[in-house]
C-alpha cells in the first residue's frame, strides 16, 4: 500500500481538477444540447459543411499558436519558481503578439482563397459558404488557446473555466437557438461561434488582471524567448500533427463520402469525446505540477500521482464505455434517426479511449520532463499509419472503417508513450487494485446486459433508469470493495469541498 510524503500535492490536483471536470461536464452537457438541437432543426447535411469548414479553420488557428500554448505551461511555473516573473510576462506578450499578427494574415487568406481552399483540398464546395464567413475566427480563438496556456501556467484555473467553459457554451446555446427562432438558419452555427468566442476573450482578458500580467506589456526579442520557441517548435509540430490525426477523419470522410457522412462522424466524435472528459480534466492541472516536482528532482511523487491518478481515469472510462456498447443506438436516437446508422462506429471510438485511459498522463509526463519530442517523433509515425488505414478503411466500410483507423491509432500511439515514461522514469501505473476494479465491474456489466436483453420497455425509460442503475450500482461496489488509501484521500477531499 502506498504512503505519500506529501498529501498537499494530491489534494491540490483533486480540488484543481475538480474544478476543471465540472467546467468540463457542464461545457459538454451544454454542447450536447447545442449539438441536439442542430442535429434536430439544422440537419446532419447543413451540420457537416460546417464542420469541414471549422475543422480547416482551426488547423490554420493551432498552427498559427506555434506551439506557445503549452510552452508557456512549462516555463511560467519555471521562470516564477526561480523569481523570473518579469520575464514570464515578457514570454507571454510576445506568444500573444506574434500569434496574432500572423492570424490576422492567415485569416485574410482564408477569405480570399475560401473557394480554392474549398474545391481542391476539401473536396466539397458546399463548404466554401462557411469557410469564408468562419475565416477571421481564427484571430479570437488563437488568443484564447493562448490564454489557456497562460492560466494553466499560473496554476490558475477558475477564471479561465467560468469564462470559457461556463459562460462561453451558454452564450453559443442562447445565440443559436436566437438565430433559429427569427430564421437565421445558415447563420446561427457561426453566429453562436463568433459571439461566444469574443465574449469569452473578452472576460479572459478581464480576469487576467488578478495574474499581473498587465504590470509589465513590454515586447522584445531576447533568449528567453528562444527558449521558449525552441521549447514549443516539437509541442508546435506535435499539436499540429495531433490536431491532424483527430480531425484526419473528418476531413478525409468529406472528402470520400457525404456532407451527412461527415455530420453523422462529427456527433459520434462529440458523444465519445466524453469518454475522455476525466483524462482531460487530469492533464490539464497535472502537466504544470508535474514540471514543478520533476525540477525538484521528485520522480518518486510523480510516480505516486500517476498510478492513482490513472486508476480513477480508467475506473470513469470503463464505465463510460459499457453505457455507450449496452445504448449505443438509443444514444444516437436522441439526435434523429439519421444518426442511428453510427452506432458501431461510436462503440469503436470509445474503446480506442479506454486504452487512452489505461495509459494516464503519459504523454503530458514525457512532455513535462523535457522530452516534448517523444510526442513529435510519436505522432508523426501514428499520422502515417492512420492516413493509410483511412484511405483503405473509408472506401471499403465508410464511417466504421474511420472509427477503426481511429481507435487502434489513438490505442498504439498511447501504448509508445507508455513505454516511453517507463524506459526514462522507471514508472508506470499499475498495480493490483486494478484487477480488484476490473472483477467488480464486470460482473455488474453482465447483470446490466442481461437486464436489457430480456426486459422490454419505452427504450428513453430502458436508457436512462437502467444506465443511472449501473453507474451506481458499480460506484458503490467499488467503494464497498475496491477502495484504497489513496482514494480514501480524495473521497476525504471532496467530501470537504461539498461540505458532506
Amino acid at each position: 500500500m502506498q504512503n505519500f510524503h506529501s498529501k498537499n500535492t494530491l489534494l491540490f490536483l483533486i480540488k484543481e481538477s475538480g474544478i476543471y471536470f465540472f467546467g468540463q461536464i457542464f461545457q459538454q452537457v451544454v454542447g450536447l444540447v447545442f449539438s441536439l438541437i442542430v442535429a434536430n432543426y439544422l440537419g446532419a447535411k447543413i451540420y457537416g459543411q460546417f464542420v469541414l469548414a471549422f475543422s480547416a479553420v482551426s488547423l490554420v488557428s493551432l498552427f498559427l499558436k506555434f506551439g506557445f500554448d503549452n510552452g508557456l505551461v512549462y516555463f511560467i511555473p519555471k521562470l516564477i519558481k526561480t523569481k523570473n516573473r518579469i520575464i514570464a510576462y515578457n514570454q507571454i506578450w510576445l506568444a500573444i503578439f506574434i500569434s496574432l499578427s500572423t492570424a490576422v494574415l492567415f485569416g485574410t487568406i482564408i477569405l480570399i482563397f475560401s473557394s480554392f481552399i474549398a474545391s481542391n483540398f476539401l473536396n466539397n464546395t458546399t463548404a466554401n459558404f462557411y469557410l469564408k464567413i468562419l475565416s477571421y475566427y481564427i484571430v479570437f480563438s488563437t488568443v484564447v488557446d493562448l490564454m489557456f496556456g497562460v492560466y494553466r501556467g499560473f496554476q490558475n484555473l477558475k477564471a479561465y473555466v467560468f469564462s470559457a467553459n461556463v459562460i462561453r457554451p451558454i452564450v453559443k446555446l442562447l445565440v443559436l437557438i436566437f438565430s433559429i427562432y427569427f430564421g437565421f438558419k445558415q447563420l446561427a452555427l457561426p453566429l453562436a461561434l463568433y459571439i461566444s468566442t469574443f465574449v469569452s476573450l473578452f472576460m479572459l482578458l478581464i480576469f487576467a488582471k488578478n495574474l499581473d500580467i498587465y504590470k509589465n506589456i513590454k515586447i522584445s526579442f531576447n533568449k528567453n524567448i528562444l527558449d521558449l520557441v525552441k521549447y514549443s517548435l516539437p509541442l508546435y509540430l506535435s499539436g499540429f500533427i495531433t490536431f491532424l490525426l483527430a480531425k484526419m477523419d473528418i476531413f478525409m470522410i468529406g472528402y470520400f463520402l457525404t456532407s451527412q457522412d461527415v455530420g453523422v462522424y462529427s456527433i459520434i466524435i462529440i458523444i465519445g469525446g466524453l469518454s475522455n472528459l476525466f483524462l482531460t480534466s487530469i492533464n490539464t492541472v497535472f502537466a504544470p505540477i508535474i514540471s514543478a516536482l520533476y525540477h525538484s528532482k521528485n520522480i518518486l511523487e510523480i510516480s505516486k500521482l500517476f498510478k492513482v491518478l490513472t486508476r480513477w481515469i480508467l475506473f470513469f472510462t470503463l464505465i463510460f464505455f459499457v453505457i455507450v456498447l449496452v445504448f449505443s443506438e438509443q444514444i444516437l436516437a436522441v439526435f434523429g434517426k439519421e444518426f442511428q446508422v453510427g452506432a458501431t462506429a461510436l462503440i469503436i471510438i470509445v474503446f480506442g479511449n479506454i486504452v487512452n485511459a489505461a495509459t494516464g498522463s503519459s504523454g503530458v509526463i514525457n512532455t513535462m520532463t523535457g522530452k516534448p519530442q517523444y510526442s513529435l517523433y510519436t505522432n508523426f509515425i501514428i499520422i502515417i499509419l492512420k492516413f493509410g488505414l483511412n484511405y483503405f478503411l473509408i472506401l471499403d466500410w465508410g464511417i466504421i472503417g474511420a472509427a477503426i483507423a481511429s481507435a487502434f491509432s489513438v490505442g498504439l500511439a498511447n501504448l509508445i508513450r507508455l513505454y516511453l515514461v517507463f524506459r526514462d522514469h522507471n514508472i508506470h501505473p499499475y498495480d493490483i487494485s486494478y484487477l480488484k476494479m476490473f472483477i467488480l465491474i464486470l460482473p455488474i456489466s453482465l447483470c446490466l446486459y442481461y437486464v436489457i436483453i430480456n426486459i422490454e420497455v419505452y427504450w428513453k425509460f430502458q436508457f436512462i433508469v437502467f444506465s443511472t442503475m449501473y453507474v451506481l450500482a458499480v460506484i458503490l461496489a467499488y467503494f464497498l470493495l475496491g477502495i484504497t488509501e489513496e482514494d480514501k484521500v480524495i473521497i476525504d477531499t471532496l467530501k470537504r469541498k461539498i461540505k458532506i
